[in-house]
């Protein structure tokens, strides 16, 4: 305990007439920070407790420091094309290609739900309008699914869903208005297409672990057809200024990533044209736009880097009865990719390395397996094969097949 020195004071009396003596000069030890405490000013953690009273087991002196806040992360889950021909509708509905009766398109994902399942944000491509209970179901090249497979998505574990496309109004700006209608019935949100100006106007936004995470999505056309006139916001096209503007408005707005879905490219193009390139740097250097993902070659496209932001250029098919002959060969091939979005400590977030789950759609009953559970060794093969001329190894999941060096065929 630090000591403290009580100076003695003369009794009160009448004082000498003598001559003031001068002050005794301090010793230079004496300087200001070192002279005594007055009596009056104890210091508060020094001064004892009373006797008898003793502190907690466990108590500490030491001031109570402010927990530091977890840092947040997010795991999203991204699907290729869910394009259901009237083989997938067969396949789903008993043999039956009209879509009545009992259908079960979840069975036909089932393979996929236990990862579907296991992420944060589920987020599929849904790339043709669903139909009303009583309205016809239709395939290529006009399509229109069944109500069916709304149903069968959410059991497999999506929750949201990308919807512009190439086929977004082949049934009309009324399959848009079904389709919202069906997914949301099915408790799945959607973006890239709208039914009224209001919602059109607005960015379609995901609360996932406390991150805010704005998704927009769009198509470079419509197979010719036209949207009514002075209604362009049925679908969202792909105009590179706009979705920029979009992004900033939504970063203003206070997310704090955003996620652009397109559906561009070639058909059966395993390779991104010059135009897929020049857009994802147009998007990648505006600064508010986090990830891209890409649609609609039906065959699998390289995953890249670009000013600093992963892109996604083509996911291949998820579901879909597409023939693997020809140049379609690769066209049963997909990916679900994975991408981990986490909080970094002096504040943002960051978009970690894209995870390649590589998927198949067998051709006989429409099952949609991962590669890694398929049964045959020279079908992995095969598989790892086609994507392993696209999709470098370092992406893969480290427990997939396609990682080990199987080159297999190309058949």
């Amino acid at each position: 305990m630090i000591g403290l020195a009580i100076f003695a004071l003369p009794l009160a009396g009448p004082r000498p007439a003598t001559a003031a003596a001068p002050a005794p000069t301090p010793p230079a030890s004496a300087l200001p920070s070192e002279m005594p405490l007055p009596i009056e000013t104890p210091l508060p953690i020094e001064t004892p407790l009373p006797t008898g009273t003793s502190l907690p087991t466990g108590t500490s002196l030491r001031p109570v420091q402010p927990e530091t806040p977890a840092l947040r992360s997010a795991r999203l889950l991204f699907s290729g094309d869910v394009l259901p021909h009237l083989s997938v509708v067969s396949a789903a509905c008993a043999g039956r290609e009209s879509g009545r009766g009992p259908c079960d398109f979840a069975r036909l994902m089932e393979p996929t739900r236990e990862l579907v399942s296991a992420v944060d944000l589920a987020v599929c491509h849904l790339e043709v309008p669903i139909v009303r209970a009583n309205q016809t179901v239709t395939g290529y090249p006009s399509f229109g699914a069944p109500l069916a497979l709304a149903e069968g998505l959410a059991v497999t574990g999506w929750d949201h869903c990308s919807t512009a496309s190439n086929h977004s109004i082949d049934r009309g700006t009324g399959g848009i208005v079904s389709t919202k209608k069906a997914l949301t019935a099915a408790g799945i949100t959607s973006t890239g297409t709208s039914i009224d100006v209001a919602s059109a106007a607005t960015t379609t936004e995901r609360n996932v672990n406390g991150i805010r995470i704005a998704h927009l999505s769009a198509t470079y056309g419509l197979n010719g057809l036209r949207l009514p006139k002075g209604q362009q916001w049925w679908v969202n096209l792909i105009v590179p200024v706009q979705l920029v503007a979009r992004a900033t408005a939504a970063k203003e707005a206070g997310a704090d990533i955003v996620v652009v879905s397109l559906h561009w490219g070639q058909e059966y193009r395993s390779s991104p044209t010059p135009l897929q390139q020049q857009i994802a740097r147009a998007l990648t250097a505006s600064g508010v736009v986090d990830l891209i993902v890409g649609h609609h070659a039906h065959v699998v496209q390289p995953i890249a880097e670009v000013n600093g932001k992963w892109v996604l250029y083509g996911l291949g098919n998820h579901l879909s009865g597409q023939r693997p002959v020809g140049p379609k060969l690769a066209t049963q091939d997909g990916i679900l990719v994975e991408v981990t979005i986490n909080e970094k400590v002096g504040g943002g977030f960051t978009v970690e390395r894209p995870v390649v789950h590589p998927t198949w759609v067998n051709p006989s009953n429409k099952v949609v397996f991962r590669v890694d559970k398929m049964v045959t060794k020279t079908a992995i093969a095969r598989t790892c094969g086609r994507l392993r001329r696209v999709i470098a190894s370092s992406f893969f999941d480290p427990t997939s097949p396609c990682v080990r060096a199987t080159p297999g065929s190309s058949g």
